[in-house]
């Protein structure tokens, strides 16, 4: 009991997601440059089991954008290259979610004149985690997946915050991770089909976006 008040009490402590990332920085890059795929190294196996996946992914929906976007910057570092176990099903379909919901607080936040700073680079932070998912680790996502992360593209590159120091760096990040996806998804058909659908349904009122995204698939 002792022990688990001690874990709950770190976890909730400032400094827990920095020792984190310092912990997952290291796994961000092959230990074989040469190699095109390796299995995750143990160490981080054991990080992900043990505090990535029960403590950190669920962060990554936070309602604080400061707790998002480092939450977000620890799975990134996580998945940059390796696909560990601890990450795959439920809590990838909890990191896909947190990714979308990034971007449906930046949008809100944005039309009420409210979006901050923060709010700007968690949304750029969820953007790269998607890419990185897309370009890493495709055969991981479904077709609800991809359809997820192209609405996230659209949504947060429409937005317009010229005030917003982040804005353009986070719409650039936008359109970068579209092209992973449209990329990734010409093969197979379903996932081609939601990503197609997604671009559509979320850009079905701006007639040039719809156009410009349709060269781009094409």
């Amino acid at each position: 009991e002792h022990l688990a008040r001690h874990e709950s009490s770190f976890v909730s402590s400032s400094g827990f997601l920095l020792a984190t990332h310092a912990a997952a920085r290291p796994f961000q890059y092959f230990r074989d440059a040469a190699t095109a795929r390796e299995a995750a190294p143990e160490a981080l196996e054991t990080l992900c089991g043990k505090v990535i996946a029960p403590h950190v992914v669920p962060m990554c929906g936070s309602d604080d954008a400061r707790v998002r976007r480092a939450a977000l910057k620890v799975v990134f570092r996580a998945v940059r290259a390796y696909m560990p176990d601890a990450l795959r099903g439920e809590a990838m379909r909890s990191i896909v979610g947190s990714i979308s919901r990034s971007t449906l607080i930046l949008r809100s936040s944005s039309d009420e004149g409210t979006a901050s700073e923060e709010d700007w680079i968690a949304a750029k932070r969820a953007l790269r985690l998607a890419k990185a998912l897309v370009t890493r680790h495709a055969s991981m996502l479904d077709s609800s997946a991809f359809r997820s992360i192209v609405g996230a593209c659209v949504g947060v590159a429409g937005v317009d915050d010229p005030t917003a120091d982040a804005a353009d760096a986070a719409v650039a990040e936008a359109f970068a991770c579209l092209e992973s996806v449209l990329s990734a998804t010409r093969e197979p058909e379903p996932t081609r089909d939601a990503a197609w659908a997604g671009l559509t349904d979320f850009a079905r009122d701006d007639a040039r976006r719809v156009s410009a995204l349709k060269d781009l698939i094409l």
